[in-house]
This record gives C-alpha cells, structure tokens and sequence, in this order.
C-alpha cells in the first residue's frame, strides 16, 4: 500500500514537471513568432507542415499523423 502511495504521488511529481516544462516549450515557441497551430503541430510531432502556412497542409499531411 505505501508503494502505491509513493507511487501516485511520483507520477503526480513527473505530470507537474512535464507540465512545467510543456509550458515554457509553449513560451520559447511564442518568442519565435510560432502560431498557435504551429505550436500545437511541434508539440504534437506534426512537424511535417511547420514551414507552410497553416492553410497549405492538406489534410492528409496532417492528419496521417493523428
């Protein structure tokens, strides 16, 4: 039971940690004029269309990543 404990309670710690540094990622990326869309695209691995417009990426390109 005290290793459950423990281990909930570290995979809260990790969540925290990612979610810290998914924000700053978040931060970085703004900094260098990324769109709300291209950011989601790194932080998702769509990384195919980063270089086009958003309007650009046909749906296969983007969505055989999903």
């Amino acid at each position: 039971m005290r290793d459950d404990l423990y281990t909930q309670a570290r995979i809260e710690d990790l969540k925290t940690h990612v979610n810290i540094i998914m924000e700053r990622v978040h931060q970085l990326l703004a900094q260098q004029n990324k769109s709300r869309i291209e950011i989601q695209r790194l932080i998702e691995g769509k990384t195919d269309c980063i270089h086009k417009k958003p309007d650009d990426c046909s749906d296969t390109n983007y969505n055989r990543w999903q």
